[in-house]
Protein backbone atom coordinates (compact mmCIF):
# COMPACT_ATOMS: atom_id res chain seq x y z
CA UNK A 1 0.00 0.00 0.00
CA UNK A 2 1.26 3.28 -0.96
CA UNK A 3 0.29 7.12 0.65
CA UNK A 4 1.27 9.44 -2.50
CA UNK A 5 0.53 11.76 0.13
CA UNK A 6 3.49 11.11 2.47
CA UNK A 7 5.68 10.22 0.06
CA UNK A 8 7.73 12.08 -2.93
CA UNK A 9 4.91 11.54 -5.46
CA UNK A 10 6.33 12.14 -8.50
CA UNK A 11 3.15 12.45 -10.59
CA UNK A 12 1.38 15.44 -9.21
CA UNK A 13 0.76 16.63 -12.61
CA UNK A 14 -1.86 15.27 -15.00
CA UNK A 15 -0.31 14.63 -18.19
CA UNK A 16 -2.13 15.77 -21.69
CA UNK A 17 -3.15 13.03 -23.70
CA UNK A 18 -6.63 13.66 -25.17
CA UNK A 19 -9.60 10.98 -24.45
CA UNK A 20 -7.16 8.75 -22.17
CA UNK A 21 -8.59 6.28 -20.21
CA UNK A 22 -6.62 3.92 -17.87
CA UNK A 23 -7.38 0.63 -19.85
CA UNK A 24 -8.33 2.27 -23.48
CA UNK A 25 -5.47 0.17 -25.79
CA UNK A 26 -5.64 3.43 -28.14
CA UNK A 27 -5.13 6.02 -25.12
CA UNK A 28 -2.75 4.71 -22.35
CA UNK A 29 -0.23 6.16 -19.68
CA UNK A 30 0.39 4.99 -16.53
CA UNK A 31 1.20 8.46 -15.39
CA UNK A 32 -2.32 9.32 -15.64
CA UNK A 33 -3.64 6.52 -14.24
CA UNK A 34 -1.28 6.60 -11.26
CA UNK A 35 -2.08 10.04 -10.81
CA UNK A 36 -5.40 9.65 -11.14
CA UNK A 37 -5.37 6.70 -8.09
CA UNK A 38 -3.20 8.96 -5.70
CA UNK A 39 -6.48 12.01 -6.66
CA UNK A 40 -9.11 9.19 -5.43
CA UNK A 41 -7.56 7.63 -2.52
CA UNK A 42 -5.37 8.80 0.01
CA UNK A 43 -3.90 4.91 0.23
CA UNK A 44 -3.94 2.93 -2.73
CA UNK A 45 -2.17 -0.80 -3.63
CA UNK A 46 -0.04 0.16 -6.40
CA UNK A 47 1.44 -3.26 -7.49
CA UNK A 48 -2.56 -4.30 -8.00
CA UNK A 49 -3.03 -0.90 -10.26
CA UNK A 50 0.14 -2.28 -12.48
CA UNK A 51 -1.46 -5.66 -12.42
CA UNK A 52 -4.36 -4.41 -13.72
CA UNK A 53 -2.78 -1.72 -16.28
CA UNK A 54 -0.54 -4.46 -17.76
CA UNK A 55 -3.48 -6.98 -18.18
CA UNK A 56 -5.97 -4.39 -18.83
CA UNK A 57 -7.94 -4.79 -16.04
CA UNK A 58 -7.54 -8.81 -16.29
CA UNK A 59 -8.91 -9.08 -20.19
CA UNK A 60 -5.59 -9.43 -21.83
CA UNK A 61 -5.11 -12.87 -23.50
CA UNK A 62 -2.37 -13.92 -26.10
CA UNK A 63 -4.72 -13.21 -28.72
CA UNK A 64 -5.28 -9.37 -28.51
CA UNK A 65 -3.23 -8.14 -30.65
CA UNK A 66 -0.31 -5.97 -29.69
CA UNK A 67 0.05 -2.71 -31.92
CA UNK A 68 2.81 0.04 -32.80
CA UNK A 69 0.74 2.44 -30.42
CA UNK A 70 1.17 -0.22 -27.40
CA UNK A 71 4.24 -0.56 -28.39
CA UNK A 72 5.03 3.28 -27.97
CA UNK A 73 3.13 3.63 -24.93
CA UNK A 74 5.11 0.97 -22.90
CA UNK A 75 8.46 2.52 -23.79
CA UNK A 76 6.91 6.23 -22.24
CA UNK A 77 5.44 4.41 -19.15
CA UNK A 78 9.05 2.64 -18.30
CA UNK A 79 10.14 5.82 -17.92
CA UNK A 80 7.29 6.71 -15.44
CA UNK A 81 7.78 3.05 -14.02
CA UNK A 82 11.24 3.93 -13.30
CA UNK A 83 10.59 7.36 -11.77
CA UNK A 84 8.36 5.47 -9.33
CA UNK A 85 10.37 2.95 -8.46
CA UNK A 86 13.49 6.27 -7.70
CA UNK A 87 11.33 8.51 -5.90
CA UNK A 88 10.14 5.62 -3.46
CA UNK A 89 13.49 4.39 -2.85
CA UNK A 90 14.74 8.11 -2.13
CA UNK A 91 11.76 8.54 0.11
CA UNK A 92 12.39 5.57 2.14
CA UNK A 93 16.15 6.20 2.78
CA UNK A 94 15.46 9.45 4.22
CA UNK A 95 12.83 7.58 6.35
CA UNK A 96 14.58 4.62 7.80
CA UNK A 97 17.35 7.56 8.94
CA UNK A 98 14.57 9.08 11.00
CA UNK A 99 14.01 9.07 14.83
CA UNK A 100 11.00 6.08 15.19
CA UNK A 101 8.61 5.84 17.79
CA UNK A 102 10.11 2.96 20.18
CA UNK A 103 6.84 2.91 22.20
CA UNK A 104 4.64 1.96 18.77
CA UNK A 105 3.35 -1.75 18.63
CA UNK A 106 5.53 -1.87 15.23
CA UNK A 107 8.53 -1.40 17.82
CA UNK A 108 7.40 -3.32 20.44
CA UNK A 109 6.44 -6.40 18.25
CA UNK A 110 9.90 -5.93 16.18
CA UNK A 111 11.65 -5.77 19.63
CA UNK A 112 10.32 -8.81 20.88
CA UNK A 113 10.55 -11.18 18.07
CA UNK A 114 14.50 -10.40 17.85
CA UNK A 115 14.93 -10.63 21.72
CA UNK A 116 12.88 -13.64 21.93
CA UNK A 117 15.26 -16.03 20.13
CA UNK A 118 12.03 -17.81 19.67
CA UNK A 119 11.78 -17.08 16.12
CA UNK A 120 14.41 -18.80 13.78
CA UNK A 121 13.08 -17.04 9.96
CA UNK A 122 12.59 -12.69 9.43
CA UNK A 123 10.67 -12.18 6.42
CA UNK A 124 10.64 -8.51 5.00
CA UNK A 125 8.39 -7.20 2.36
CA UNK A 126 9.75 -4.00 3.11
CA UNK A 127 12.50 -2.06 1.15
CA UNK A 128 13.93 -0.63 4.24
CA UNK A 129 17.05 -1.62 6.13
CA UNK A 130 15.25 -3.77 9.01
CA UNK A 131 18.76 -4.04 11.11
CA UNK A 132 18.92 0.12 10.95
CA UNK A 133 15.27 0.40 11.50
CA UNK A 134 16.07 -1.89 15.07
CA UNK A 135 18.81 0.55 15.81
CA UNK A 136 16.55 3.62 15.78
CA UNK A 137 14.45 2.09 18.45
CA UNK A 138 17.28 0.62 20.98
CA UNK A 139 17.35 -3.15 19.63
CA UNK A 140 21.30 -3.34 19.34
CA UNK A 141 20.83 -7.38 19.43
CA UNK A 142 22.08 -8.37 15.76
CA UNK A 143 19.80 -10.71 14.13
CA UNK A 144 19.34 -11.99 10.29
CA UNK A 145 16.52 -11.45 7.94
CA UNK A 146 15.36 -11.90 4.37
CA UNK A 147 14.35 -9.32 2.17
CA UNK A 148 11.32 -10.17 -0.23
CA UNK A 149 11.44 -7.50 -2.63
CA UNK A 150 14.67 -6.38 -2.80
CA UNK A 151 16.14 -3.43 -0.89
CA UNK A 152 17.32 0.06 -0.90
CA UNK A 153 20.92 -0.96 -1.53
CA UNK A 154 20.83 -3.25 -4.26
CA UNK A 155 17.42 -2.33 -5.81
CA UNK A 156 14.14 -2.76 -5.30
CA UNK A 157 11.76 -4.74 -6.83
CA UNK A 158 7.92 -3.47 -7.28
CA UNK A 159 5.61 -4.68 -9.78
CA UNK A 160 3.74 -7.20 -10.71
CA UNK A 161 3.55 -11.11 -10.66
CA UNK A 162 4.69 -13.77 -13.38
CA UNK A 163 1.41 -15.93 -13.14
CA UNK A 164 -0.83 -13.16 -14.47
CA UNK A 165 -1.43 -12.77 -18.35
CA UNK A 166 0.33 -9.37 -18.82
CA UNK A 167 1.05 -7.53 -22.23
CA UNK A 168 3.99 -8.90 -23.39
CA UNK A 169 6.09 -5.12 -23.93
CA UNK A 170 5.58 -4.85 -20.12
CA UNK A 171 7.38 -7.53 -18.55
CA UNK A 172 9.81 -5.14 -17.10
CA UNK A 173 6.88 -4.42 -14.56
CA UNK A 174 7.08 -8.10 -13.77
CA UNK A 175 8.81 -8.83 -10.63
CA UNK A 176 10.78 -12.16 -11.42
CA UNK A 177 11.95 -10.44 -14.45
CA UNK A 178 13.83 -8.23 -11.94
CA UNK A 179 17.62 -8.50 -11.58
CA UNK A 180 17.81 -8.45 -8.39
CA UNK A 181 14.81 -11.23 -7.88
CA UNK A 182 16.35 -14.09 -6.05
CA UNK A 183 15.29 -17.72 -4.58
CA UNK A 184 13.76 -17.43 -1.20
CA UNK A 185 11.99 -19.70 0.94
CA UNK A 186 9.02 -18.19 2.74
CA UNK A 187 6.92 -21.00 1.75
CA UNK A 188 8.53 -23.87 3.15
CA UNK A 189 9.56 -21.69 6.31
CA UNK A 190 5.33 -21.72 6.41
CA UNK A 191 4.93 -24.95 6.14
CA UNK A 192 7.25 -26.14 8.77
CA UNK A 193 6.55 -23.01 11.61
CA UNK A 194 4.40 -23.42 14.59
CA UNK A 195 4.08 -20.11 15.10
CA UNK A 196 3.83 -17.37 13.03
CA UNK A 197 3.33 -13.50 13.35
CA UNK A 198 2.36 -11.56 10.68
CA UNK A 199 2.46 -7.42 10.84
CA UNK A 200 1.29 -4.49 8.70
CA UNK A 201 0.59 -7.40 5.58
CA UNK A 202 -2.95 -6.97 4.15
CA UNK A 203 -2.54 -9.87 2.15
CA UNK A 204 -3.43 -8.86 -1.05
CA UNK A 205 -3.87 -10.78 -4.09
CA UNK A 206 -0.33 -10.00 -5.78
CA UNK A 207 1.13 -11.79 -2.78
CA UNK A 208 -1.27 -14.88 -2.62
CA UNK A 209 0.96 -17.29 -3.97
CA UNK A 210 3.00 -16.65 -0.70
CA UNK A 211 0.43 -17.36 1.59
CA UNK A 212 -2.85 -18.94 -0.10
CA UNK A 213 -0.89 -22.69 0.59
CA UNK A 214 -0.50 -21.69 4.08
CA UNK A 215 -4.14 -20.55 5.13
CA UNK A 216 -6.17 -23.16 2.45
CA UNK A 217 -3.72 -26.16 4.52
CA UNK A 218 -4.66 -24.71 7.98
CA UNK A 219 -8.67 -24.55 7.19
CA UNK A 220 -8.83 -27.94 5.53
CA UNK A 221 -11.81 -30.17 7.57
CA UNK A 222 -10.43 -33.29 9.21
CA UNK A 223 -7.08 -31.43 9.70
CA UNK A 224 -4.83 -33.17 12.46
CA UNK A 225 -4.58 -31.57 16.14
CA UNK A 226 -0.60 -31.68 15.81
CA UNK A 227 -1.30 -29.84 12.14
CA UNK A 228 -2.38 -27.00 14.44
CA UNK A 229 -0.56 -23.42 14.29
CA UNK A 230 0.01 -20.30 16.27
CA UNK A 231 -1.15 -17.40 13.74
CA UNK A 232 -1.06 -13.53 14.45
CA UNK A 233 -1.66 -11.08 12.49
CA UNK A 234 -1.77 -7.24 13.13
CA UNK A 235 -3.37 -4.77 11.03
CA UNK A 236 -4.20 -1.13 11.89
CA UNK A 237 -8.10 -0.94 12.66
CA UNK A 238 -11.27 -2.50 11.99
CA UNK A 239 -11.50 -1.68 8.35
CA UNK A 240 -7.96 -3.22 7.79
CA UNK A 241 -9.34 -6.19 9.97
CA UNK A 242 -12.20 -6.79 7.35
CA UNK A 243 -10.25 -6.66 4.36
CA UNK A 244 -8.07 -9.23 5.63
CA UNK A 245 -11.13 -11.34 6.49
CA UNK A 246 -11.95 -10.58 2.90
CA UNK A 247 -7.98 -11.85 1.66
CA UNK A 248 -8.46 -14.76 3.73
CA UNK A 249 -12.10 -16.13 2.63
CA UNK A 250 -10.32 -16.25 -0.83
CA UNK A 251 -7.67 -18.33 0.13
CA UNK A 252 -9.24 -21.26 2.29
CA UNK A 253 -12.58 -21.28 0.46
CA UNK A 254 -14.56 -19.20 2.73
CA UNK A 255 -13.50 -21.28 5.76
CA UNK A 256 -12.45 -18.57 8.60
CA UNK A 257 -14.75 -21.04 11.05
CA UNK A 258 -12.27 -23.68 10.21
CA UNK A 259 -8.78 -21.11 10.13
CA UNK A 260 -10.12 -20.07 13.62
CA UNK A 261 -11.47 -22.97 14.94
CA UNK A 262 -8.32 -25.54 14.25
CA UNK A 263 -6.06 -23.20 15.13
CA UNK A 264 -5.12 -20.64 17.70
CA UNK A 265 -5.63 -17.92 15.50
CA UNK A 266 -5.83 -14.15 16.14
CA UNK A 267 -6.29 -10.31 14.08
CA UNK A 268 -4.84 -7.49 16.36
CA UNK A 269 -5.52 -4.39 15.78
CA UNK A 270 -3.18 -1.78 16.44
CA UNK A 271 -5.25 1.62 17.30
CA UNK A 272 -6.04 0.64 20.84
CA UNK A 273 -8.58 -1.51 20.05
CA UNK A 274 -6.91 -4.46 20.91
CA UNK A 275 -4.43 -3.27 23.83
CA UNK A 276 -5.23 -6.28 25.98
CA UNK A 277 -4.66 -9.35 23.61
CA UNK A 278 -1.68 -7.21 22.66
CA UNK A 279 -0.33 -7.54 26.01
CA UNK A 280 -1.35 -11.25 26.45
CA UNK A 281 0.49 -11.62 23.29
CA UNK A 282 3.89 -10.26 24.55
CA UNK A 283 3.48 -12.49 28.24
CA UNK A 284 2.78 -15.63 25.67
CA UNK A 285 5.82 -14.86 24.16
CA UNK A 286 7.43 -13.99 27.15
CA UNK A 287 7.00 -17.64 28.72
CA UNK A 288 7.62 -19.60 25.41
CA UNK A 289 10.98 -17.51 25.02
CA UNK A 290 12.15 -18.69 28.22
CA UNK A 291 11.24 -22.49 27.60
CA UNK A 292 13.09 -22.52 24.20
CA UNK A 293 16.26 -20.96 25.56
CA UNK A 294 15.93 -23.05 28.44
CA UNK A 295 15.34 -26.15 26.35
CA UNK A 296 18.22 -25.50 23.94
CA UNK A 297 20.45 -24.03 26.74
CA UNK A 298 20.82 -20.27 25.63
CA UNK A 299 21.94 -17.37 27.38
CA UNK A 300 21.70 -13.94 26.85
Amino acid sequence: MLNPYRTKWPLKNIVNIPNITPFNLNHRSLHNTLHNAALESNWFDIEYLLTKYATLDGTYSPKHVISSNILEDAKSDKDTFDLLCKSLSDYLKHIQTTQLNDSSVAAQVLRVVIDSRYFNHIFSFNYTNLKLLARNIGIERDFRYTHMHGDLENGIILGIESQVEFMPPYRYLCKEYNMNYRTRFLNYALQEAKEIVIFGHLLSPIDYHYFQQLFSQQSREGMQYSDRKTITIFTRNEETKRDICDQLRKMNNKRLDLLYGMNVFHILRTDGSDEREISEFFKCIEIRSKNFKSINNIKD
